[in-house]
């Protein structure tokens, strides 16, 4: 397995000052997936960058782990609708600004 693309949770937990028990608290609700083995649980680095979030939304404003699902769910149900609206002006500018054949 390439372990060059995974954090152990034990590391980032150590170096965020947060507890193990939260990493896995927000793996159980499906906001992260975890890589195990026999050894250690990994964090895919691509995940990083939401989780980081996670952690400042955690710490910054206490916000539990049921709390940031919400808080996902909906900037994912922001980030549709934003290109939804965006599809919708594109296509009404063609009604607006006809071009001559």
């Amino acid at each position: 397995m390439e372990n060059s693309n995974l954090i152990a949770v034990k590391a980032f937990c150590h170096s965020h000052e947060i507890e193990t028990a939260f990493i896995y608290s927000i793996y159980e609700i499906g906001l992260i997936d975890l890589v195990k083995t026999e050894e250690d649980d990994f964090i895919e680095e691509v995940q990083l960058s939401d989780l980081e979030k996670t952690v400042r939304l955690h710490k910054d404003l206490h916000i539990n782990s049921e709390g940031i699902a919400a808080v996902f769910d909906l900037l994912q149900q922001m980030e549709f609708l934003q290109k939804k609206v965006t599809a919708l002006q594109n296509r009404l500018e063609i009604y607006e600004n006809p071009t001559d054949l």
